[in-house]
């Protein structure tokens, strides 16, 4: 443990000179007056869009447009599930809302949580964190055995406090559930442990950014060895193609592959399944995405999966001991500092 521990220090000080961090502790970056201006600012961009169309179309022969009330803005908040129940009718699915969103916020040069539209949480947050919400209520990741739903805003926290000394965000609910019962979060080292149970929701991207710009812990990503896997860490570290515009807010460049690389198919004799088409495809597409060229690390990788045409699961790992991951896979990992 205490070899983990001394890696993961040297680890932290190497992260906060590459990245220029400087921490504040017990402090939110974004105060009040700073989402008030940034409201305000979208308001008044409505306001020249709509003012554009009209002018466009009547050459100025037509009135302007104001907004008024603004000040009822401020408590008008939905999740994207509620505006799509509320006007079902108007779309075939909540991915055509989704889509329209993206497209407001776009022309918007703005968030959807700015627009006062909350994406809604599915992941989960176990460990080592203590969270203020704007309300003033505190959550005590400790507290919850099996996980705490990420809060549904997470713009809006207040403080966060943690005596972590990494994060370790995991693909599945399913392991996460695991590492729970193995306890992950006390030993090899405290640790905070995320999932997005699968593809990570917005909130709980969020999360990961937010934790990093307050605490600069080293943030680690679990995965299957399949592209999908692959594809999830990438979200985490680089962002998303379908909100590109808003990964400032969502990607955490810090975020590091922990594994399970598929070069560790062959040498822990893990089981494994045949890369599919979809997955032929997905390694396709991988490797024509611009980070590709600029981390050879995760690129080898990728090249190796297509290469061995085998696909493998954390829990392929399980069958080899009990605790395996807790007691010798991650702590290996962090020593050996085998992460991209």
């Amino acid at each position: 443990m205490e070899e983990v521990m001394d890696a993961l220090e040297a680890y932290e000080k190497e992260l906060h000179a590459s990245y220029n961090f400087k921490k504040i502790p017990h402090q939110i970056k974004k105060s009040v007056e700073q989402q008030i201006e940034r409201r305000n600012n979208i308001i008044e961009q409505i306001e020249n869009v709509i003012f554009g169309v009209m002018e466009s179309a009547a050459r100025l022969t037509s009135p302007l447009l104001q907004i008024r009330n603004q000040r009822d803005w401020d408590n008008t908040v939905f999740t994207d599930r509620e505006l799509y129940y509320q006007h079902v009718g108007l779309s075939e699915g909540q991915g055509e809302v989704d889509a329209a969103m993206r497209d407001v916020c776009s022309l918007l040069g703005s968030s959807s949580w700015d627009l006062g539209v909350l994406p809604t949480s599915k992941g989960l947050v176990a460990g080592r964190l203590a969270i203020e919400t704007g309300d003033g209520a505190t959550l005590d990741c400790r507290a919850h055995g099996d996980g705490l739903l990420v809060p549904q805003s997470v713009m809006e926290i207040r403080s966060m406090t943690s005596d972590a000394k990494y994060v370790l965000i995991v693909e599945k609910d399913a392991v996460f559930q695991k590492l729970l019962t193995e306890g992950v979060t006390s030993q090899p080292a405290p640790c905070i442990l995320i999932t997005g149970k699968g593809y990570p929701d917005v909130n709980t991207r969020l999360l990961v950014q937010r934790i990093w710009e307050t605490f600069g812990l080293p943030m680690f990503v679990l995965t299957d060895a399949d592209p999908h896997g692959i594809e999830i860490m990438c979200v985490y570290r680089f962002g998303s193609l379908g909100m590109s515009t808003e990964s400032h807010f969502l990607a955490t460049p810090a975020v590091r592959w922990l594994g399970v690389h598929p070069k560790d198919i062959t040498v822990l004799g893990l089981e494994t399944s045949p890369l599919t088409a979809r997955d032929r495809l997905k390694i396709r597409e991988l490797m024509l995405r611009p980070y590709m060229q600029s981390h050879a690390g995760i690129r080898d990788q990728v090249e190796v999966l297509l290469r061995l045409g085998v696909k493998a699961e954390i829990e392929g790992m399980a069958s080899f001991a009990t605790n395996i991951l807790t007691d010798y896979y991650i702590p290996t990992q962090i020593t050996a500092r085998d992460y991209f």
